[in-house]
């Protein structure tokens, strides 16, 4: 006999009834919050300043090696100034060893132009302090206030304002750097 009205629920007999595949919305939901609130735990604890840091102190290096290479490429004198005053690393070039006589800015690094809170300080010179290069690309010393000096080493410190972690990075006369920590 046919018996009408809503289907059964009930399995036909010598069926087994069907198991659910899958997940339902709510419990796909509840995983993507889980997964979001893990990942935003992640991105807060990753040390951003450092790399900040880091990238600075490592930028700052690869310039003192491209004003070495720009004086040795161009047959000119180069000076790298690094103004910890106002944050910034400036290479100039001319075609005597005075400063006062350079005629070319090459180019200009002002540390935390990302938007990071840096500053740069500078140990073991009087500021201002400017690397001199000859024609050749070997280091001339180093001048403290425009003024020739027999400082050997002096030392440049990238600190982050917020957590305070800072890296150095120590220069000599001839511009060889070591990144300490």
């Amino acid at each position: 006999m046919t018996r009408l009205g809503p289907p059964s629920r009930e399995a036909p007999r010598g069926r087994r009834p069907r198991r659910r595949v899958g997940l339902t919305l709510v419990e796909l939901l509840v995983a993507l919050a889980v997964l979001g609130a893990l990942a935003g735990v992640a991105t807060v604890t990753m040390p951003t300043d450092r790399f900040a840091v880091n990238g600075e102190v490592e930028g700052v290096a690869r310039l003192l090696q491209r004003a070495k290479f720009h004086a040795l490429e161009r047959g000119r004198w180069v000076w790298v100034e690094i103004d910890d005053a106002n944050d910034r690393v400036i290479v100039r070039s001319g075609e005597t060893p005075a400063l006062a006589d350079a005629d070319v800015r090459v180019e200009e690094r002002r540390v935390g132009a990302g938007g990071a809170p840096l500053a740069l300080e500078v140990a073991g010179a009087t500021p201002p302090v400017a690397l001199v290069f000859d024609p050749r690309g070997t280091g001339q010393g180093l001048l403290e206030a425009g003024v020739a000096t027999d400082v050997d080493r002096f030392t440049l410190t990238v600190r982050h304002g917020g957590s305070g972690y800072a890296r150095a990075l120590a220069v000599n006369r001839y511009a060889e750097t070591e990144v300490t920590p």
